[in-house]
């Protein structure tokens, strides 16, 4: 039998075998082919291998550009949600300055209404004791105006009696004065 003389040849991406033939059957020759034969399987086992290793590379690589796309969108996300933290924090500060300015204004003008209310209380009061006077010297005004008409009509009715007395004077004068010349 003719023996084989095998020759392994590889560039960048594939290995493979290249044989021609020897002349004689020798132990060394038998060796040959059993040496061409295991570096034969061990080729397709190292392309076998390398094309699952590709395989898996390229699933990996694939999953690997998901994750990255991934992550980039949860760092979007993350900032775009930072963003709205920061915006809302801003927000929230605004409204707790507002609160405080609402706050002190309403203590002014609550400050403000129980000044007015005191006022208001001791104008009412004020008033209430000016009523209250003017009622007295309405009555005592009422009272003096019915001694004035009481006194009026006494005047009247004592200058009646005066009149009348002073005619009975006169009267009485001119009597005694006619008696006293008869």
């Amino acid at each position: 039998m003719v023996g084989l003389n095998l020759e392994i040849k590889c560039d960048s991406d594939t290995c493979f075998c290249v044989h021609f033939p020897l002349g004689g059957d020798t132990a060394w020759s038998r060796c040959y082919r059993v040496t061409a034969v295991c570096v034969v399987l061990l080729c397709v086992l190292l392309l076998t291998s390398f094309t699952v290793l590709w395989i898996k590379f390229t699933i990996l690589n694939t999953e690997n550009n998901q994750l990255q796309t991934s992550y980039n969108n949860l760092t979007i996300e993350r900032d775009q949600l930072q963003t709205s933290y920061n915006n809302l924090t801003i927000e929230r500060d605004q409204l707790h300055t507002s609160d405080n300015t609402l706050t002190k204004e309403r203590d002014q003008l609550q400050t403000r209404y129980n000044t007015l209310t005191k006022a208001r209380d001791q104008l009412q009061t004020r008033f209430n004791t000016l009523t209250i006077e003017r009622d007295q010297l309405q009555t005592s005004y009422n009272t003096l105006t019915k001694e004035r008409d009481q006194l009026q009509t006494r005047y009247n009715t004592l200058t009646k009696e005066r009149d009348q007395l002073q005619t009975r004077y006169n009267t009485l004068t001119i009597e005694r004065d006619q008696l006293q010349r008869e």
